[in-house]
């Protein structure tokens, strides 16, 4: 086997020996084989012999453990090849099988076993799985919230809940008591943190001085640098063009003094005085030109005024959104909320750790925190090395770690405290390539020491090592990354400068290739309903289609090979709902694709028959997980036999139907039940793995669902279970109904596991996202959806944490009933922003750099648009601040492409003018305006019509049974239950059904329903002999004891009531025996007597309340109150005589009283009317009142 070269700066990677080392390795560099290389060169030295097992190598994931560790054996295994009788060599191959090579989690987890008694564990301690550990989570954060609901004396708690609940419950409080617990775990001793960020909420800091104040400052001051710049350029624009210095000049440069002061403002850090300017700003009024015959210039000049105006507009409404004043005021009401919310969070990690150890569980992050536990002390406000810390230093000879830009404080420490504070630590990583800041990753951790080291120079240390050149890619992609990200990275925008020192050199060897150059696809899609995904997925299946007939080729082992679809792999930002489309897509076209889901496991057709054959086991009387295996492939009954099944036992469950049909010799139902009564036995001892398998031996599923589309991925989500199966039981679960209540609960709350991999087959397109694309690399790459909008949701959030300006929400004002955006919130969602769109850029950057021979990047949309956005950012040099603005990886790509020297016709189209373009040297850009082609099948085609006509006989029994009539239809017609009130509504819903005027045109803001509700609200409440004396001061009694809302209580008819307290009907009801208000009753009464003549026997429920019944010498008197607006008494009567008959005959009936007299008292009328009945027949009333 030939030697491999290495260049110099690789070897000195590999040879360097005294102290700490930084590795910075761009990708296609070869670092994992740098890391290698140097493990092995130390194995073999025999000058300076170090033993496998005194090293400790750290990787990111358990498969780059078992690879690396293979690599190392496998470089041992060639050594030994060549030197068969080398005591040496044989040592550290027998020492390879004890060394140090896994995660920092297993490091930890083997540092924790060793040592529970000091971390009072116990013994026997397992890592729970994920979905048993969410459902102590909410266990936890459950006991927590209730705990702080009954000491809540001081209503501190309540103040919380109030603000960060946004509905009926507190879910709100949950999530954030999870979202900032998730958080501070990546910091070491985050009690400290949170000790340290509580501090910040002091109101006698004035804002400029604050952490928040300043960066808001310095992003202000950015922002209107980059608004004056702008304002310059348009006024160089129409230098000497008489027309625009006419109708523009004056308020362009009136815009510049604002903006100049402005600027002054922000840079002294006068925050009053920026706050004011901006609420004030104003833009004056441009002067008419017409006739002007540049319209791109005219347009150009008002799109970039307007986008002036929108920074500002901004500003002032969100980043300076309260002066100083109202920021303490902010402040002083946020602190003790903030401290409550703090002091929850604890009590949860407390509550959390509790269960955990009662469960004998730990998580992952338990890990590193109970690591640093026994590796760290404190010291002051320090901390120092423990003794233990220090032994386990000296085990290890150095310490290497890979990707270690994804490392986190809380990691960062762990890997200073056993490699003797740093002394003998080798670290390599690539921090363009960070992309888990999601998992609490922290590559301003690499970036810092990549800034302090010095170059290495093989005395002085630490040092760092640049690793530039691409082992990888052609030239045309490696140009094509360096000319991208020249311009697009930076230390604002990206957190490193993209230097001469982070460009990517092409080492590969490659024949030279003018075809291979990079290609940007636009496709135009003008209509806005079009499916974008779906015609973008098309488009692309078409384009690979042609690379495998056009003659393209792949470079290997020195020599050219035709493409194969396993060549090309389809990057994503989001796979989810989109790689579905594409393999959809790919089918039409013949080609084979693979793609790698990581949700939906539950969701899975597999699994859901699975899951409910263990629940129909657990419990065969569940009907519709039975109903599932027996109509799923397993077993394959058909509806028909189903619903005959059911027709055995109607009434009972249809266990107990499959029952009796196997009594009466259906053998397909006795074959199922004796299957499954067997399985049952086995599952009282079995664990629910060993169950599973046997379910798959007996019924050979597996191979079923083999022949399923994606039947591999389907197979290995059936494995996948029972591995979760066994993880359940580790976790301490036991037996399959605990299992299956588990499911159940994951189901509940909207959990799921991750499916299995399969892998994507020798010879398939495959489909990632560009986070599992990490680390692969394809000779064709398509980088697709390009126009998909950067995912913001985050920033949107009410609250948001950040590792050095801690926490920061809303603020409620419950006396205004509103919500405020503060600047502590605003600041936040800056540096968020900043920071989530660096970690865009480098998703970018991973993404491109897969390819090896070709790139493809491809984005649908209205093409005019995109390009019309993109110009306006692309005058000139992208600055951070522009790039900040981007709202998509397109939007970057296109401001890139527009100064690219090679793309004349894009910047045709997008009309716009530009001055100095971008350097490329041999960063050649093909930029291809697809078009989308839309297949519609043919209709009325005549060829492929065919005439038949109906069989009669069937026709004649589909007419019979259409004809047949439900013999007791009129009952279906009438109500179980009615509300008198109904009855008025039945007589007068057709008379009045298009006479009401809407409110638009009354200018009413309440409806005269809503105006006789307030009115009978108060009647109801209202303290007869008060309101007879003093109306006014009894409507303002009931509405400061809220019975009446302020809107009810302004369309209260104070004078109608007045006169109702002043007629002779009041002074009845006061000299009577007895009185009653809202009388409710309940009752059944003849459907005929409700208007329903077809009712035959059936009876009705009938409840109503009557609003007023008095006593006197010869019967009980009904009143009711009425505010309609009619003519006349009559039309009032007419409306509501049958309502008050049916309380005449109810009442009668229920008060065992006789009712002399049914009145209506009309407010609008000032009058009473009493109502004149015939005689009805009492019979059929029969029930009881509830008065």
């Amino acid at each position: 086997m030939r030697e491999r070269s290495w260049t110099t700066e690789q070897s000195q990677a590999i040879q360097s020996r005294g102290g700490t080392l930084l590795v910075s390795a761009a990708a296609g560099s070869g670092k994992t084989a740098v890391l290698v290389e140097r493990v092995v060169s130390m194995l073999l030295d025999e000058e300076h012999p170090v033993d496998a097992d005194r090293l400790l190598v750290v990787t990111f994931s358990n498969a780059a453990a078992r690879e690396m560790r293979q690599r190392i054996d496998a470089r041992l295994a060639q050594e030994q090849a060549a030197r068969p009788y080398s005591q040496h060599l044989r040592r550290q191959r027998f020492l390879m099988e004890r060394a140090h090579i896994s995660t920092i989690h297993a490091f930890c987890l083997d540092l924790i076993s060793r040592h529970t008694e000091e971390l009072d564990l116990p013994a026997d301690f397992i890592l729970g799985e994920e979905g048993r550990l969410s459902l102590i989570r909410q266990e936890a954060a459950a006991q927590a919230i209730e705990n702080f609901y009954a000491s809540d004396g001081d209503g501190s708690f309540s103040d919380l809940v109030e603000l960060l609940s946004g509905g009926r419950d507190d879910n709100r409080v949950t999530d954030t008591i999870f979202k900032l617990y998730d958080f501070i775990r990546s910091h070491p001793f985050y009690e400290d943190w949170l000790a340290g960020k509580e501090k910040m909420y002091d109101p006698a800091i004035p804002a400029e001085q604050t952490v928040w104040g300043k960066t808001i400052l310095a992003y202000g001051t950015e922002a209107i640098t980059y608004c004056l710049q702008q304002n310059r350029e348009l006024l160089e624009q129409m230098d000497g063009i008489l027309e625009l210095e006419k109708a523009y000049g004056a308020p362009f440069r009136e815009d510049g003094q604002r903006l100049s002061a402005l600027l002054s403002s922000l840079r002294s850090g006068d925050w009053d005085s920026c706050c004011a300017q901006l609420q004030t700003f104003s833009f004056g009024r441009l002067g008419a030109l017409r006739g002007f015959e540049d319209d791109v210039l005219k347009k150009s000049l008002q799109s970039r005024r307007d986008q002036i105006k929108k920074i500002i507009k901004g500003l002032a409404q969100r980043q300076f959104c309260a002066d100083a004043g109202e920021f303490r005021e902010d402040i002083s009401d946020l602190r003790p909320k903030v401290s409550t919310l703090f002091s929850l969070v604890l009590a949860y990690d407390r509550q959390y750790s509790q269960l955990k150890k009662e469960q004998k569980l730990l998580d992952f992050s338990d890990l590193e925190h109970m690591a640093l536990r026994l590796l760290m002390e404190r010291l002051g406000d320090t901390y120092r090395p423990t003794a233990l810390a220090q032994q386990t230093a000296q085990e290890y000879e150095e310490v290497l770690v890979d990707e270690y830009q994804d490392t986190n404080s809380a990691q960062d420490m762990i890997f200073s405290a056993v490699s003797r504070q740093g002394e003998n630590l080798f670290m390599v990583g690539d921090v363009k390539q960070s992309i888990y800041r999601f998992r609490q990753a922290m590559p301003e951790i690499f970036m810092e020491k990549l800034d302090r080291y010095g170059p290495f120079d093989g005395k002085n240390y630490p040092a760092k090592i640049i690793l530039g050149k691409n082992f990888r890619s052609r030239p045309e992609v490696t140009e094509f990354v360096n000319f991208v990200f020249r311009q697009l990275m930076s230390q604002k925008m990206g957190e490193m400068e993209y230097s001469r020192e982070q460009e990517l050199i092409p080492a590969a060897d490659y024949p030279p290739d003018k075809q291979m150059q990079a290609e940007l696809h636009l496709i135009d899609i003008q209509e806005e309903k079009a499916n974008a995904v779906q015609l973008e997925a098309a488009y692309v299946a078409r384009r690979i289609a042609r690379l495998m007939t056009d003659g393209s080729t792949v470079w290997e082992n020195g020599a050219p090979r035709p493409v194969r679809f396993g060549d090309v792999c389809i990057l994503l930002r989001s796979p989810k709902n989109k790689a579905q489309v594409y393999r959809e897509a790919f089918l039409k076209e013949g080609i084979n694709s693979w793609s790698d889901s990581r949700n939906g496991f539950l969701q899975a057709r597999e699994i859901r028959v699975m899951v409910a054959f263990l629940q129909m086991l657990d419990n065969p009387y569940r009907d519709i997980p039975l109903l599932t295996v027996l109509m799923s492939d397993l077993f394959g009954f058909t509806p028909d036999q189903i619903a005959k099944i059911r027709l055995l036992d109607q009434r009972g469950s249809f266990y107990a139907a499959l029952q009796e049909s196997a009594r009466q010799g259906n053998e397909s139902s006795a074959a199922f039940l004796r299957q499954t009564q067997h399985l049952r036995r086995l599952a009282v001892s079995m664990p629910v793995a060993g169950l599973l398998t046997e379910i798959y031996a007996r019924t050979d599923y597996p191979a079923i669902v083999s022949a399923y589309p994606m039947g591999q991925a389907r197979k290995a989500n059936l494995h996948q279970l029972c591995s979760f199966a066994v993880a359940f039981e580790k976790s301490g679960g036991r037996g399959l109904y605990a299992f299956v209540r588990f499911l159940d609960r994951l189901s509940d709350q909207k959990a799921d596991f991750e499916p299995a991999s399969s892998g994507g087959g020798s010879d398939a397109v495959q489909i990632l996202s560009i986070h599992r694309s990490k680390g692969l690399e394809f000779p064709y790459v398509f980088l697709c959806d390009g126009a998909k909008a950067f995912n913001k949701q985050d920033l949107r959030d009410r609250i948001a944490v950040h590792p050095q300006m801690g926490f920061a929400c809303v603020r409620r004002d419950s006396a205004l009933l509103k919500e405020f955006t503060t600047v502590p919130l605003e600041a936040l969602r800056l540096e968020n922003e900043r920071a989530g769109l660096s970690e865009e850029l480098r998703v970018l950057y991973v993404a491109l750099t897969r390819a090896k021979e070709k790139l493809f990047i491809t984005m649908s949309g209205n093409v005019d648009k995109m390009l019309q956005k993109a110009s306006l950012a692309a005058q000139g040099p992208l600055q951070p601040f522009v790039v900040r603005r981007a709202d998509s990886i397109g939007a970057w790509l296109l401001m890139c492409a527009l100064r690219h020297p090679d793309c004349h016709e894009l910047r045709e189209r997008a009309g716009a003018v530009f001055g100095g373009l971008a350097e490329s040297e041999q960063a050649a850009l093909q930029v291809v305006f697809g078009q989308v082609q839309e297949w519609k099948t043919l209709e009325n085609n005549e060829a492929t019509k065919v005439v038949s006509g109906p069989d009669e006989v069937f026709l004649a029994r589909l007419r019979a049974n259409g004809a047949w009539r439900y013999p007791y239809e009129e009952a279906t017609h009438i109500p179980q239950k009615l509300g008198v009130s109904a009855v008025a509504k039945k007589e007068t819903s057709e008379r009045y059904a298009f006479t009401k005027t809407p409110r638009f045109l009354t200018g009413e803001k309440m409806s005269g329903a809503q105006r006789g509700d307030a009115l009978h609200h108060f009647m109801q409440y209202a303290d007869y002999e008060r309101c007879a004396a003093d109306p006014d001061s009894e409507l303002e009694r009931l509405l400061q004891l809220e019975y009446l809302t302020p809107a009810q209580a302004q369309v209260i008819p104070l004078e109608h009531i007045a006169h109702f307290f002043s007629s002779d009907l009041y002074r009845r009801m006061t000299a009577s025996d007895r009185l009653e208000r809202e009388l409710r009753f309940l009752w059944e009464i003849d459907g005929s007597l409700m208007g329903y003549e077809n009712a035959g026997e059936d009876r009705i429920t009938v409840q109503g309340v009557a609003d007023c019944v008095f006593w006197e010498e010869d019967g009980a008197v009904i009143v009711d109150y009425k505010t309609d607006r009619v003519s006349c008494a009559e039309e009032l009567a007419d409306k509501y005589r049958e309502q008050l008959r049916i309380y005449r005959l109810i009442l009668q009936q229920s008060l065992q009283t006789p009712v002399k007299s049914c009145i209506l008292y009309s407010f609008y009328l000032e009058r009473e009317i009493e109502l004149e009945f015939p005689d009805e027949d009492k019979a059929g009333l029969r029930g009881e009142v509830n008065a």
